[in-house]
């Protein structure tokens, strides 16, 4: 029984990587950040190492409200290969000093949302709480919940769905704001528990770079017990910003 069970985490697994991708910070959707109103968000993410690969996450996120002080956005997420490959997503919250001068970034969302029951609708509720801190960089925490446990177990079949994120973003100002460094983590030993640190690599406002290296807090419930190198590209579509002259 154990092994069939490790057989279909293997599967599904392979099959819709690390769940749909709102806004994140590298590895976890622990950030405060909310896409801006009417600027779409692509991302092409890719997961790999020497033995093995994961499918390629191509996602679209847009903010769909228009104000300030209260923010929202949804998207998709499209895994190819695999068999059952959209998932969705959906978060709103507010920004940073919306409330006070200082007051923490809060939002509230789900990603995970997937179109087949007990294959890929992990449903995972999340909060989160964060802010910039002078001359030391970005911190956020949060915690999530999953509305579909048996999805969510580690290889022993043990309920894993409810745990702890935290997030650091830093640029290296004063030096450079082109570069930055990232690390995240996420609890507990289901699929997605696990963390990783990495670089960003800002082109222009709109378009970055991220590489880093992934690992896993449990290594018998996923393929790449050893961990799995990433590149991600990141392009915001501001449509209404004119190209430099």
């Amino acid at each position: 029984m154990k092994k069939l069970h490790g057989l279909f985490l293997f599967v599904l697994w392979y099959g819709v990587v690390a769940g749909a991708t709102p806004s994140t910070t590298f590895w976890t959707p622990c950030t405060t950040s909310i896409q801006p109103f009417a600027v779409p968000h692509l991302t092409y993410d890719s997961y790999f190492n020497r033995s093995a690969d994961f499918p390629t996450d191509t996602g679209l996120t847009i903010g769909v409200l228009p104000w300030k002080k209260f923010q929202a956005e949804v998207g998709f997420d499209l895994f190819l290969p695999g068999e059952d490959p959209w998932q969705w997503n959906v978060r709103a919250g507010l920004p940073e000093d919306a409330l006070f001068k200082y007051s923490p970034g809060v939002n509230l969302g789900m990603w995970g949302i997937g179109s087949k029951h007990n294959v890929n609708n992990f449903n995972i509720l999340q909060l989160n709480v964060g802010h910039a801190l002078p001359k030391l960089g970005s911190l956020a925490v949060g915690g999530y919940l999953g509305t579909t446990p048996e999805l969510l177990e580690d290889e022993k079949g043990h309920d894993q769905s409810l745990g702890w994120m935290v997030a650091y973003y830093r640029t290296l100002e004063p030096w450079t704001d082109r570069i930055a460094l990232t690390a995240d983590y996420m609890s507990d030993r289901n699929i997605f528990g696990g963390g990783g640190a990495g670089v960003y690599w800002w082109f222009f406002r709109q378009i970055d770079v991220i590489t880093g290296w992934v690992w896993f807090n449990d290594t018998k419930l996923n393929p790449c017990p050893n961990g799995m190198f990433t590149i991600q590209l990141d392009v915001d579509m501001n449509f209404k910003r004119k190209l430099p002259e």
